[in-house]
């Protein structure tokens, strides 16, 4: 790695070593795999790769017919690391460098193998396009679901415009994981639980944290300013009023008035209010009394 380098740092010795084929060779490094996969005990070696490789490195190379003819086992390839994007113009991002802290930084997290690297590899995603269209997060049970979606919401409010997200959450654990942000006052947002909440204490035992930060002071300290902010409210139920005959007779004739030029309409609400009329009628019942919605009900099965 050090000897390519020193060849790239010198374009005179760089050209002379590695050709383009006058432009007409366009790869990409598209993936890079370990090349022995499992324990020490039994692992299994790429076919692909080297015996003396760590990894096998997969290359994209866009299809050129004379080209092909010219390529032979054991040439070295010069290609750009990974797919080059255009998300950060796209966003309007002007990133100097990259920064764990989501405020700073809207990327959703580093390329694992190079963790421990000199060079970190940032992974960005599109925001808008994750906004706009359908996706989806699959894992077993533990394998960080909750935490990458949460991660990938905070970089969307923090780096989108008049982004509006609503999670259902059952489990109640994103107050945790979104905890910074419902915790800022900058940041309008509401917390609907189920039953009501009269003490920070009480909003502690309702959200579900990891068990290593149940007993964490600073996870009491933030959803108690959550709590603060008086944003955490529970859902009331509305209430279910049965109307009276004479406001369906209302409502019938409203809605006559609205299809004039539709015949059709004005035939299917007439012949609706006959029949709601017939029926009063035959049970001898008032407009103004309550309907009864099992009896109602049949005369339009």
């Amino acid at each position: 790695m050090s000897h390519v380098e020193k060849i790239g740092s010198n374009t005179d010795t760089f050209t002379s070593l590695f050709t383009n084929f006058d432009g007409k060779f366009k790869g990409r490094l598209s993936a890079v795999i370990p090349s022995h996969i499992g324990s020490s005990s039994s692992s299994i070696a790429s076919e692909n790769a080297p015996i003396s490789a760590k990894y096998d490195c997969r290359v994209k190379v866009e299809y050129h017919k004379d080209v092909m003819t010219l390529v032979e086992e054991g040439m070295v390839l010069a290609v750009k690391n990974f797919k080059a994007s255009s998300t950060e113009k796209k966003m309007h991002w002007n990133i100097q460098g990259t920064h764990s802290e989501a405020r700073k930084d809207p990327r959703i997290g580093i390329i694992k193998m190079f963790e421990n690297a000199e060079q970190k590899i940032p992974i960005y995603v599109n925001l808008d396009h994750i906004v706009r269209y359908h996706f989806g997060v699959f894992s077993f049970t533990g394998g960080g679901k909750s935490c990458l979606l949460s991660n990938v919401l905070r970089r969307i409010l923090l780096h989108t415009k008049d982004t509006k997200i609503v999670i259902f959450d059952i489990s109640s654990e994103y107050p945790f994981l979104l905890m910074d942000l419902l915790a800022d006052p900058t940041i309008p947002s509401k917390v609907v639980l189920e039953s009501p909440i009269k003490s920070p204490d009480q909003f502690y035992v309702s959200v579900v944290k990891p068990k290593d930060f149940e007993d964490d002071v600073r996870v009491k300290q933030g959803l108690s300013k959550i709590f603060d902010r008086g944003i955490v409210t529970h859902y009331i139920k509305p209430q279910y009023q049965i109307p009276r005959y004479s406001e369906i007779f209302e409502e019938l004739s409203q809605l006559k008035n609205e299809s004039t030029g539709k015949p059709h309409y004005i035939n299917a609400v007439e012949e609706i209010h006959q029949r709601i009329f017939n029926y009063l009628e035959v049970k001898a019942l008032q407009e103004t009394q309550f309907i009864d919605e099992a009896r109602f009900v049949t005369l339009f099965a």
